[in-house]
C-alpha cells in the first residue's frame, strides 16, 4: 500500500506530510509551469521539467516578485522569498480521501493583482479538509512580471499581449484537472473562488474561452470586473484596454532605463521590483502598476460584453460582499466637513440624495459612511451587476 504522503502526479510522485490534528495531508509547493524567466518572461506559461524519485513537497515556494507592503497589512509575508520561479501550487486534502471522490475548490489569493500568495495564513486549508473539501492554493506571477503590456510584446505576441497572470491560473486550473484525482479530489466537481482581486479573478476566467470547461462552480466575494474601482484612488476598471495598456507600458519601460524588451529581460528581477509603481506603503495608486487587459485573445471583449451576451462559462455562480469592507488602504473622508465636500464633487446634483442614503451628523458618522459608501460602490454595486447579467444568461446564480 502507498504511504498517504506520497501522491504520483503526471511529472512524478510528490511526498507531503500529514496533519494529524487536522486529519488532513498537505502538499506545499508543486510546480505546475517552468519557472518564467529568461525567455519565458512575460510569456504563456510553459510545461515543468518532469523529475526522477520522489520530490518533497512540504515547504511553500517562493511567493512572486511583489512591492512588499507594510508588515502590517493582509499582504505581507515577512521573510518570505521572492522569486520569478513562483509557478506552484498548495494542496489540503482530508487523510481518508479516497481518489477522485471529494469536491475541490482552487483558490485564487487577493492583492489587487500586485501583491499576495497562495501560501498566506489566510487561505490555510486544513479547516476544509477537515469539511471533507480538496483545497489548492495558488502562486501566479504579480504586478508588471504578471500583467505588462508593451508595444515590442504585443508585436512578439501577433497583436496580444499580458494577461500572464492569468494565464498562469489557466495552467494551474489544467494541472488541477490532470492530477487532482491522486489527491482524493473529483476532477469533475472543482470550484473556482476568490475574494477581492481574487474575485476579479473569477470574473475573468468566467469570461476567458481558454478557462472554459476547466471549472464547474464560481464562487466570488468583494470583487468582480463589473466596475469602476473608486474615482478618488485614480483607480479604474478591473481591466485595462490593450493600447493604454501597452502606451503605460512602455512609458514605465522608458522610466526604469529599459525602453527596448530585450532590455527588459536582461534586468534582474529586483530591478523590475525596485521600478514599479507604487512604493511600499503607497495607500493610493496601488493598482495602477499593471492589471488584466482585454487583449483581443485571451480576453476577446470585455467582461461586460462578454456577459451581456451570454458567452461566460455556463456554470452556478455563488457572489456577493461583506458588510463592511476594510477599506482604510483608500483615501476616504476624515471629518464630517470632508465627508460632505466630497459628496458634493463625486455626485454634483445628486449630493444631497446621497447625503439621505448614507446620513453622518459627526466626524466619527462620516468615517462610518464613507467607507459603507465606497465598500457599496466599489463592491456591492458591480458584485450585483455580476449576478444580474448571469442570471438573465439563464444560470443559477446564489
Amino acid at each position: 500500500m502507498t504511504a498517504p504522503e506520497l501522491v504520483e502526479t503526471a511529472l512524478g510522485t510528490v511526498r507531503g506530510e500529514i496533519d494529524h490534528d487536522a486529519k488532513a495531508r498537505v502538499f506545499r509547493g508543486i510546480p505546475y509551469a517552468a519557472p518564467p524567466v529568461g525567455r519565458l518572461r512575460w510569456r504563456p506559461p510553459h510545461p515543468p521539467a518532469p523529475w526522477r524519485g520522489i520530490r518533497p513537497a512540504v515547504r511553500f515556494g517562493p511567493v512572486a516578485v511583489q512591492n512588499p507592503p507594510p508588515e502590517t497589512s493582509l499582504f505581507a509575508f515577512p521573510g518570505r522569498t521572492q522569486s520569478e520561479d513562483c509557478l506552484s501550487l498548495n494542496v489540503w486534502t482530508p487523510l481518508d480521501a479516497a481518489p477522485a471522490t471529494r469536491p475541490v475548490m482552487v483558490w485564487f489569493h487577493l492583492g489587487a493583482f500586485q501583491f499576495g500568495a497562495g501560501s498566506a495564513p489566510l487561505f490555510d486549508g486544513r479547516r476544509w479538509a477537515r469539511d471533507g473539501i480538496v483545497l489548492v492554493t495558488v502562486n501566479h506571477r504579480l504586478s508588471r512580471t504578471g500583467f505588462l503590456v508593451h508595444p515590442e510584446l504585443v508585436e512578439e505576441g501577433g497583436g496580444s499581449a499580458g494577461n500572464y497572470g492569468l494565464q498562469d491560473q489557466v495552467a494551474a486550473l489544467c494541472w488541477v484537472r490532470d492530477n487532482i484525482a491522486g489527491f482524493g479530489g473529483d476532477p469533475g466537481c472543482v470550484t473556482v473562488c476568490g475574494i477581492s482581486s481574487g474575485a476579479s479573478s473569477v470574473a475573468l476566467l468566467m469570461a476567458a474561452p481558454a478557462a472554459r470547461g476547466l471549472f464547474h462552480r464560481a464562487v466570488a466575494e468583494s470583487g468582480g470586473a463589473f466596475g469602476p474601482l473608486a474615482t478618488t484612488t485614480g483607480v479604474g476598471d478591473a481591466w485595462q484596454d490593450l493600447g493604454s495598456a501597452a502606451a503605460s507600458g512602455h512609458a514605465w519601460a522608458v522610466a526604469a532605463g529599459a525602453p527596448r524588451l530585450v532590455d527588459l529581460r536582461r534586468a534582474s528581477a529586483a530591478t523590475l521590483r525596485a521600478a514599479s509603481l507604487p512604493p511600499p506603503g503607497a495607500t493610493t495608486g496601488i493598482f495602477d502598476a499593471s492589471r488584466p487587459v482585454i487583449d483581443g485573445t485571451f480576453l476577446p471583449e470585455t467582461p461586460h460584453t462578454a456577459f451581456g451576451r451570454g458567452a461566460q462559462a455556463s456554470v452556478p455562480l455563488l457572489v456577493g460582499s461583506a458588510a463592511d469592507e476594510d477599506l482604510s488602504m483608500f483615501n476616504h473622508p476624515r471629518d464630517l466637513a470632508s465627508y460632505r465636500r466630497q459628496a458634493v464633487a463625486d455626485h454634483g446634483a445628486s449630493s444631497a440624495e446621497f447625503l439621505e442614503l448614507y446620513p453622518a451628523a459627526t466626524d466619527d458618522q462620516a468615517v462610518a459612511a464613507g467607507l459603507r459608501s465606497n465598500g457599496h460602490r466599489l463592491f456591492t454595486w458591480q458584485n450585483w451587476r455580476w449576478a444580474q447579467l448571469h442570471r438573465a444568461a439563464g444560470h443559477p446564480v446564489y
